[in-house]
């Protein structure tokens, strides 16, 4: 993971330089979606590049880190969880969770 974190930040260092937190992750996030990345591997990076500790993250919340894993990974749908990472990626849930928007395209 230090490898993708070195890749990502010199790759995108350009682009991002010098704006806040949450313009960084949005735009991080969008240039990952444009190359091909799914969006589990998106978050996990997202968290990654931040420097998130997942357990201080949840610490009073009342989930477990498997929970915030498992929903990081797309594989659970647990909405306090999903609200974590959100806040603290300072994105919107439709923003990391697209393929659960109710106002996706299409519909």
């Amino acid at each position: 993971m230090n490898l993708l974190k070195s890749l990502i930040n010199t790759k995108l260092s350009k682009i991002i330089q010098g704006q806040n937190g949450k313009t960084r992750n949005r735009v991080t996030l969008k240039a990952l979606a444009q190359i091909g990345w799914d969006m589990p591997e998106i978050r996990q990076a997202l968290v990654t590049l931040n420097g998130i500790n997942v357990s201080r993250l949840i610490n009073g919340h009342g989930i477990t880190p498997p929970t915030l894993y498992a929903t990081l990974k797309g594989k659970r749908k647990n909405t306090l969880a999903k609200e974590i990472l959100a806040q603290s990626l300072e994105l919107d849930e439709g923003e990391l969770w697209p393929e659960t928007r109710s106002d996706s395209l299409g519909g």
